[in-house]
């Protein structure tokens, strides 16, 4: 328990694991300054940001819940030596954010923060800004890619067809996946978009409604098809917009 910083992870701490701890703190929550630590099961409170990663990479944080009053991830490329690192090729997945505060942030991302992925975590879409370290000269790169699992099952009325072929496609048209059923579910890794600017969501969950906003890259929907000798092919389009699992049936 704290009432100002939770747990400091320092630069010089790095391969470590923080987990199953419950963090109340009015500042800074955790706070990731080096590479290759993991980060799970934890429960942040009240802190105005609950989770700050400042020049840290490869690190991976799953099954965190983060309440916040004001920011509840913060990716900062700035650091206070010149030869500390950028933040970049950090990992989250299933996270959870919760703001108390209309006004908060869910994630912020600035000062050369790069290549952060995102993986089946909650949290507001309209709630992401970008924010220049020097707004007089904002010239440094940001960016976020956020993915989702798509649980596949290919069936006819009365069970699964291992050994069906599908194929998956982007809204670019390019190959996801091209294989066969080797078991009754398949769940694969889609990216949603990528971001590396702030974006007007607007009430809108999915990325196909913002895709003409040059800050996003928007992969969605997806395109489904599946066949097997002696059955009918069927084919779907899927928004992928959350976590999905997609039900393809063969006549």
């Amino acid at each position: 328990y704290s009432n100002e910083d939770g747990i400091v992870i320092t630069v010089d701490a790095s391969f470590t694991k923080i987990f199953n701890n419950i963090i109340n703190a009015s500042n800074f929550g955790i706070t990731v300054n080096s590479y290759n630590n993991t980060i799970y099961n934890n429960l942040v409170k009240n802190a105005s940001n609950s989770l700050r990663i400042r020049n840290g990479k490869n690190n991976t944080f799953y099954n965190n819940t983060l309440y916040t009053i004001d920011i509840g991830i913060n990716l900062n490329g700035s650091g206070t030596a010149q030869l500390l690192p950028p933040t970049y090729n950090n990992i989250f997945i299933n996270n959870t954010i919760i703001c108390s505060d209309a006004l908060c942030n869910d994630i912020l991302i600035t000062s050369n923060a790069t290549d952060n992925i995102f993986i089946n975590n909650s949290f507001n879409k309209s709630r992401v800004v970008f924010v220049p370290r020097s707004p007089e000269n904002p010239v440094e790169k940001n960016n976020i890619t956020v993915k989702w699992y798509l649980t596949i099952n290919i069936s006819n009325n009365t069970k699964t067809i291992v050994g069906a072929q599908y194929n998956i496609n982007d809204s670019f048209a390019n190959s996801i996946a091209n294989e066969s059923m080797t078991d009754t579910l398949k769940t694969i890794e889609v990216t949603e978009y990528t971001q590396n600017g702030s974006v007007a969501w607007g009430t809108s969950d999915s990325c196909a409604s913002v895709r003409s906003n040059i800050n996003i890259t928007c992969f969605s929907p997806f395109n489904m098809s599946a066949n097997m000798t002696g059955y009918t092919s069927n084919s779907s389009s899927i928004q992928m917009n959350r976590s999905r699992l997609v039900n393809l049936f063969l006549g």
